[in-house]
Order: structure tokens, then C-alpha cells, then sequence
């Protein structure tokens, strides 16, 4: 499997998780919850991906430019998880008290 496929993969299984079912469960509509568990949810991914790809050299294409292990984990996990941050906001009717 490419690198690339790799951390997309670890990245969604990370958000679907806790979109579908953490966030629900343990943050509701608690915008600052919900913060603090997509931070630890991040974290996460970024440990996978470091723990994978830490010193390997490998350049992954970001389709207009390359980046490494870091910069593609943390960017194509913030891609992923708006559509699921805007679908959850909606659904849970999340303020911002």
C-alpha cells in the first residue's frame, strides 16, 4: 500500500470514529469538548503517522506540491474531517455559548 493511502486511511478511521462515535457520546453540543477531543484525536493521528513514517525521507504528494510525514498527516486530516465537522455542528445543533 502507498504511504499516501496509508495515513488517509489511519486519518478517516481516526475521524469516523470520533465523529460517529466519541463525539456524541462524551462532547454532545460542547463546542469546547469537542475541541479538546479533535486535539487529542489529531494527536493521535499525528503519533500514528510519526510512528510510521518517522525519518523515512519519503516525500508525499500533496497533488500540487510534496510535503512530509507531518505536513500531509496534519493537512489531509483537517480536509477529511470538515465535512464531518459541518454534518456533526448541523445535526447536534452545536453554539458557540
Amino acid at each position: 500500500m502507498k504511504p499516501e493511502v496509508t495515513l488517509l486511511t489511519v486519518n478517516a478511521i481516526i475521524i469516523c470514529a470520533a465523529y460517529l462515535y466519541i463525539y456524541p457520546r462524551h462532547a454532545g453540543a460542547d463546542l469546547n469538548k469537542i475541541i479538546i477531543n479533535d486535539l487529542l484525536a489529531t494527536g493521535i493521528a499525528l503519533l500514528i503517522a510519526g510512528a510510521l513514517f518517522w525519518e523515512s525521507g519519503y516525500n508525499f504528494n500533496m497533488l500540487l506540491f510534496t510535503a512530509n510525514w507531518f505536513g500531509f498527516s496534519l493537512i489531509s486530516f483537517l480536509l477529511i474531517e470538515l465535512p464531518f465537522f459541518k454534518w456533526y455542528w448541523d445535526k447536534y445543533s452545536v453554539s458557540l455559548r
